[in-house]
C-alpha cells in the first residue's frame, strides 16, 4: 500500500523518559517537554515531521 500525500496530526503526552514515541520510530525530546502534551504533524508529501 502506498501512502496518499497529506498530513496526519498525533498528539502524545511526554512523560520523565522524554521519549516521543511515534508509530515505533523514538525521539528524544528537550527537559521543557517533560509531562507535557505535544502536537505532531506528519506531512506524508514531503516526508516531514513537526513537533509543536
Amino acid at each position: 500500500l502506498s501512502i496518499a500525500p497529506g498530513y496526519v496530526h498525533i498528539v502524545r503526552f511526554i512523560k520523565s523518559s522524554r521519549i516521543l514515541d511515534i508509530f515505533g520510530e523514538k525521539f528524544s525530546m528537550p527537559v521543557e517537554l517533560e509531562y507535557e502534551y505535544v502536537w505532531v504533524t506528519i506531512d506524508t508529501g514531503n516526508e516531514s515531521l513537526f513537533i509543536y
